[in-house]
Formats: C-alpha cells, structure tokens, sequence
C-alpha cells in the first residue's frame, strides 16, 4: 500500500517530523508517535516507517517499505519542558522511564532499516548545508553596503511576518519560537535609527504582543521553578517588558517588569530547581542572567543585586563541580540537561561559562571560582577539532559523528560555543581564545551555509552572526564581507528553493524575525550582537 505522501503533515506534526529527519544520513527513518495518558501510561501511536531519498536536491517521502524498523533513538517533550523537543536522540532504554510524569508528554522514536532498495541509488552523502561558492574577501578592498535595498528588504520581511503574526505565530514558545519572539525583532527594528519613522508602530505592534502573551505565558508556567526559564518562559517576557518600557519612556512599566524578573531570583538559587537540569540557557540559571545582563547594558541599571548575582554564580559553580566529581567528568565543571552533557550554547557547557563571565564582579571577588571556571573553558577550549568544530555533547568525544552529519550550528557546535571563546579572549587577553575563534570562523565560512532555513539558532543568520563578531573582535573588514555575503544568500534562488521551511518560520531563533535581526546587524556591525548573547 502507498499512501499519499502530501498527506503526511496531516498525519504528523511538522515538529514531530523534524526530530526525526534531523539524522540526514539515515537512508529510511520511522517516526512513532506516542503520548502518555493521564495515568502516565505510555500510549503507542500510529508507526510509520518511511524512505527518505536523496538522490536529488529536493526531499521526497517515499512509499511506505513493508519492513520491520530497528528503534535507534528517542526524541520527546513534555508540559514540563515547556514543550521543546529534545535536540538530539538519546538512549531508549535509559530515557523511556525518565520521561515527565505529565500528562501530555510526548515522544518520537528514530528508526531505520538496512533492508536494500532495488530502484534507483541514493546519495548518502547528502550534507546539511549547501556548497559556499560565494566570493571572499579580496585584502584591502572596501566593503559597500547598498543600504537603501537593505531597508527596503528589511521592511518587506517585516510586513510578511506582522502579516502573519495572528494565524501562523503561536503564543507558546516564549522568545525562542513564541510570537514574543517577533516582538524582540519589533523592538530591535524600532532603535534603528533609519526606521525612526516606522518607530511608533513598531514598538505598539511589540507591546500589544507582549501584554497578550504574559499572562498565558504565565498561566503555563504554574510552577515558581518555571518562571525562571528565560527563552521558552515568563523571565524573557519580563525582560522584553521591561526594554519596550524604556523605549516607550514608561518608568511605571519599566518597574513592573524589572519587580517581576526580581521576584524570579530566588528561585535560581536553590539547588536542583528544575529536575531536567537548572543551570542551561532555555530554561535554568544562564538564560536569567542572559535576561539581566540585557537590562543592564541596554537600560543602563543593575536589575540584580550584586549579592544575588554572586549568589547565583556561586549555585552554577557548584553545581558544576558537584555534578562533575559525580561523574568523574574531565572538567572541573560539568552540567547535564536531561541526562546529557551538552557543550553547545543552546542547553551546554560553553552558555553556562559564559554568562558565568559576563559578571565580572564574581569572579572579582572568588578568585578560586575564577580559576576554576578558566580550567573549565580550557577543558572545552582542548575538544575543538582540528576542523574548528566542537561536538554537541561529551558522549561523542569518544565516537563522533561521520562528517556528513557534523552539526555546526549556534545550538550545537562551533557557531555557538565561538562567544565563549570570544568572551574569555575579553576576560584574559590570552591569544589561544582569539585563535579558536578564527578556526571557528573559517569553518563556518566553509561549511554554515545551513540548509535548515534562515534562522539563528540553526539556519544561516545564526552562521552569519559569527562573522560579525569576529568583525567586532578584529576589525578586519573580511568578516564584515563575509556576514554580507551569507545575508545575501538568503535572497538567492539557489537557497529559497534548496533550504527547508523551519517548524516556526518566523520566530526569533528558527525563523525570519531572527534573521531581520541579523540583516539590520549587518547594517550597524559596530553594535551588532547575537540576540541575548552580547560578549561586548
């Protein structure tokens, strides 16, 4: 039987599919849908074990293969975690008990078959992003920025994403793919100066999101513990509250915002808050300070208390340093987000020191902290690969993926783990960080031509970023042309017709409200920073 393949996202969610594609050298992947009851028994859903062909540039959903599949890994989600999907498959035997208790948990588990096709052959090879045949820099020469047809591009997305906001943006999601998101990207479009004209609008469009979205924000995030969470919760709504409110020369809003974030610090104190790890930059310790230092350097006021800060410092060292003598982790400073040891920006290693560093006065004052953190940034500083690369977690370290499914991504991967690097050559002036940071750099030059849209957390504004940065450590105008170069690449026809749709197309971190972010960057290089990851 054959069924048709344009009905599968009817059958599917597009999420639930992208958790499973992502493992692009799987020659067939299964997808089992399955969902716990509100007993917490697990109810196995409809299996579906597909072909994905990659014989051509295009993706196409192959006939249905009577075969049976071979469970290889488990993605899944839950109400606890605010409904993110996990990024990448873990062990089904170790994970399928420690799933959330929730009622409304979800999972999807990866399977493939070596079962041979006698039709046609399929590129296994296939990569994740596209050939760079783009023209670097040529030493000396000027970089011209037509900034009249960026203005004009610029505000076309916007429309298309206001456009959009009501029917295709949903309020769940928080900063990171939640309409608050789009609301950021208003805000950031609105202290444009060339856009002062579209300012007032902006900045209404921006509030009128946000004051819909905090309370069910807020609502889903019943427990105190959830609060905290800064990308996909109510702490990043705080701060954006806050920011629109200085904008808008409203103090009383300004106060109600800055009281709400307050409150939440309490909770990052506490040991273990949170049972899927309480120190990552989604929902723990890290995205909170990301919040406050956000305020600080754009509001120009201490949110926090200096004694709260170091107080919560202290919680992520020691957390850190429990967790890695548990573990007997090569780090002195180690940390898991659901039983995995991430290194990456999005929920790792490389996030949690950085913001660790970006309050210079801990470390001021807690000399043996410093010292502790700077072992662990040069324990993570030794992974990196002699391509420039770093793996997502420390399990491959021991058996790395094949270069064909390398991830090199802000959330995983060199293009996140780079403003660490960039912060520690800030903090010490040592040259070995500025030298990883180049390597980075000329990897993602290489290869961050990202096939999965053109967002910032794993699309080709996120690639884009590095070069900016690298413009702002250096002032070398080759990297200033290279972040021009992959923003113009996003209006290719190569790119529109080649890269994927992402699951919210346009969010702050997956989507086209990113990418606006990055394109007005490019405009204003001295003063660009990656969304909530200012090193500078």
């Amino acid at each position: 039987m054959s069924p048709d393949t344009t009905a599968f996202p009817r059958q599917f969610s597009r999420a639930q599919w992208k958790a499973s594609a992502d493992e692009d050298d799987k020659r067939r992947l299964g997808v089992i849908t399955s969902r716990k009851d509100r007993n917490g028994n697990v109810r196995t859903g409809q299996v579906s074990l597909r072909q994905r062909c990659m014989a051509t540039e295009n993706c196409f959903f192959c006939p249905q293969i009577p075969t049976t599949p071979q469970v290889e890994g488990l993605r899944y989600r839950s109400r606890y975690d605010h409904k993110e999907w996990l990024d990448r498959p873990q062990s089904v035997n170790s994970n399928l008990d420690r799933l959330d208790d929730t009622a409304g948990s979800e999972f999807v588990l990866l399977a493939s078959c070596n079962t041979q096709q006698a039709e046609g052959s399929l590129n296994m090879s296939r990569r994740r992003f596209f050939p760079n045949k783009l023209p670097d820099y040529s030493q000396g020469a000027d970089v011209p920025i037509d900034k009249d047809w960026w203005h004009g591009q610029i505000l076309a997305i916007v429309k298309t994403i206001t456009d959009a906001l009501e029917s295709q943006v949903s309020q769940d999601g928080g900063l990171y793919v939640g309409s608050a998101g789009v609301a950021y990207m208003l805000y950031y479009a609105a202290e444009y100066e060339p856009f002062y004209h579209h300012k007032a609008t902006f900045i209404q469009w921006a509030e009128s999101i946000l004051r819909r979205d905090i309370p069910f924000t807020e609502r889903q995030s019943s427990k105190s513990a959830d609060r905290v969470s800064f990308l996909l919760g109510p702490s990043g709504l705080y701060t954006l509250g806050a920011l629109l409110g200085k904008v808008m020369q409203k103090q009383e809003m300004v106060q109600e915002y800055v009281k709400k974030f307050q409150a939440v610090a309490p909770e990052c104190i506490k040991p273990n808050f949170l049972r899927c790890g309480s120190d990552e930059l989604f929902v723990g310790r890290a995205g909170f300070l990301s919040g406050a230092l956000a305020m600080e350097k754009r509001m120009g006021i201490k949110v926090l208390d200096e004694k709260v800060i170091n107080d919560i410092c202290r919680a992520m060292v020691v957390s850190g340093m429990d967790y890695s003598k548990r573990h007997r982790s090569k780090s002195p400073l180690m940390y898991a987000y659901y039983d995995t040891e991430y290194l990456g920006a999005a929920h790792g290693l490389s996030a949690i020191l950085q913001m660790i560093l970006s309050f210079p006065c801990f470390l001021t004052f807690n000399c043996q902290s410093e010292q502790i953190v700077r072992s662990a940034v040069d324990w993570l500083l030794s992974t990196q690969q002699p391509d420039g690369n770093f793996v997502p977690a420390t399990d491959e370290l021991v058996s790395s993926r094949a270069e064909s499914d390398e991830l090199l991504h802000w959330c995983h991967g060199a293009p996140g783990v780079v403003y660490l690097l960039a912060k520690a050559y800030l903090t010490w002036q040592d040259e070995r960080y500025l030298q990883a940071c180049l390597r980075c750099g000329e990897l993602t030059w290489s290869k961050g031509l990202l096939k999965k849209g053109p967002g910032i957390c794993h699309g080709v504004a996120g690639s884009g970023y590095v070069f900016l940065l690298l413009y702002r450590l250096t002032n070398d105008k080759k990297y200033l042309h290279r972040a021009l170069q992959f923003a113009y690449f996003i209006f290719s026809e190569e790119f529109q017709r080649g890269a994927r749709t992402p699951d919210s197309p346009f969010s702050l971190y997956e989507g086209l409200a990113g990418t606006v972010c990055f394109m007005l960057d490019c405009l204003q290089p001295e003063r660009a920073e990656f969304p909530f990851f200012n090193v500078f």
